[in-house]
């Protein structure tokens, strides 16, 4: 069986369609690590990291330093023979560098897929569902759009409005000057809505203001990515269950990573599924939050978790716990999302998926990336046929 003869990795980059915000932090263009573990028949391994400062606490460079360190130590190793050693390499260096061991993991997964010529959910245990039904993110509009959006008044809600209408299928076309990340392809049924700007009453009104615009046609989630004291976030949540009832669909990531206890404060006195996200970086940060009952989601992202493998076994953990899972991603590639399709698809507690991100940039750098449609079930996403992950950039 061939041996890994090089690692390489270069810098991908791709222009978000306008600037994506959450509650702390705000991008215009993507910028992601892509990974290339080459066999010497020629046979290639592709993988994605996507870092993020906030949430797997590394850079470009830092990923380029860890592929270079494990590197040397996987050149030579045989695959798919000494596939173990080349995992035990990769996460030897304990919990740090998630996403670059994520690509890491992938294109290792990745090469022995292809040798085998099995996509990569059958070497994850195969999968139980042919494609997803995703939703599409929101993000959060500028701040002096955000008030009109609130006061449903002016030129800034009459663009939201028209741009939700949209995404969700009502409007041919959307307008000119979009004040939101528009997606390449219509017809979504369940919005993720970002907040977190500062006001929590203004975050209610940006939600309420997604599921009007949208007719009642979505389906609602709401992404606070930290931005609520405990109490904050129950009387925002309290007032979305009494205006949304069962059209609000999760809260995800309520308050500060840290506070577990603040997450559970939270999930104890609302109605709706709350989502852990920044509280479960990893495996034992996931085994920690489903072992206090501080949430009834975990929401898996490849980049946090280092990998399909590791996210398959997150996924597990969750459902033994009685938890669900949500598919969540970074501001991948189609290459990334490939990566968290075949682990998603493997997994019996999958609930929620988010794995939009190609959608939002300007062109997909990657190539037979994975396949999204209109359907009347909602947009759905499927893996791309081929073995391995199928995706290559």
């Amino acid at each position: 069986m061939p041996r890994i003869s090089r690692v390489e990795y270069f810098v991908v980059e791709a222009r978000i369609r306008g600037v994506f915000r959450i509650a702390y932090s705000a991008a215009s263009v993507s910028r992601s690590v892509v990974v290339k573990v080459v066999l010497e028949d020629g046979t290639i391994g592709f993988g994605e990291a996507s870092p993020s400062k906030m949430v797997t606490w590394e850079t470009i460079d830092s990923i380029g330093s860890y592929v270079g360190l494990v590197s040397g130590q996987l050149r030579g190793l045989s695959l798919p023979e000494e596939m173990g050693k080349a995992l035990r390499v990769i996460h030897g260096y304990g919990l740090g560098f998630s996403s670059a061991r994520a690509a890491l993991e992938s294109a290792i997964l990745d090469a022995v897929g292809k040798l085998f010529g099995v996509p990569v959910y059958n070497l994850l245990g195969g999968r139980v569902a042919e494609r997803l039904v995703t939703d599409y993110t929101v993000s959060i509009p500028d701040l002096g759009v955000a008030r009109d959006i609130a006061g449903r008044s002016g030129r800034g809600w009459e663009l939201y409005a028209e741009t939700i209408e949209y995404i969700v299928g009502l409007r041919s076309k959307p307008p000119e000057e979009p004040p939101i990340p528009v997606p390449s392809i219509q017809g979504f049924n369940v919005l993720k809505v970002k907040v977190g700007t500062g006001d929590p009453l203004l975050d209610a009104q940006l939600v309420l203001a997604a599921y009007e615009a949208s007719r009642g046609r979505a389906r609602i989630r709401v992404d606070a990515n930290q931005a609520w004291s405990p109490k904050e976030a129950v009387r925002v949540i309290h007032r979305l269950e009494n205006t949304l009832g069962d059209a609000l669909e999760l809260v995800e990531q309520p308050v500060p990573a840290w506070n577990l206890e603040g997450l559970r404060y939270v999930k104890e006195r609302v109605d709706v599924p709350i989502a852990a996200d920044e509280s479960a970086r990893s495996p034992v940060e996931a085994a920690r939050v489903a072992a206090m009952g501080a949430a009834d989601v975990i929401n898996i992202k490849i980049a946090k978790a280092g990998g399909p493998l590791q996210a398959a076994r997150i996924a597990s953990l969750a459902e033994a716990h009685g938890l669900q899972v949500m598919w969540g991603c970074m501001a991948e590639t189609g290459l990334g999302i490939a990566q968290a399709l075949h682990a998603a698809l493997t997994s019996t507690a999958t609930r929620y998926v988010d794995l939009d991100s190609p959608l939002f940039l300007e062109k997909d750098p990657a190539r037979n990336s994975p396949r999204y449609r209109a359907t009347a079930e909602g947009v759905t996403v499927e893996p791309a046929p081929g073995p391995g992950l199928a995706t290559e950039i």
